[in-house]
């Protein structure tokens, strides 16, 4: 019987959480279609596209709240 090579135990990466549109907003208070307007303005981080989806990981969002970051207040329209 030929001996065992050493094996290396590689653990696997831990889990990323990813939250939807909505979670994010209710996290920042503030609605869905301004998180997805200030994803794609590049004003905030775009998150990963499944399929039509967008989910943004979770930890950029927190760190992005523990930093007292806001997002920017979209400017409204002049009459």
């Amino acid at each position: 019987m030929t001996p065992m090579p050493n094996t290396q135990v590689v653990e696997p990466p831990p889990a990323r959480r990813l939250l939807d549109v909505r979670q994010v907003a209710g996290m920042l208070d503030c609605s869905w279609r301004t998180v997805l307007r200030h994803a794609g303005a590049g004003t905030f981080p775009s998150g990963h596209k499944i399929g039509a989806l967008r989910r943004l990981d979770a930890s950029h969002v927190d760190s992005i709240i523990n930093n007292g970051c806001k997002m920017p207040k979209p400017a409204g329209r002049r009459p």
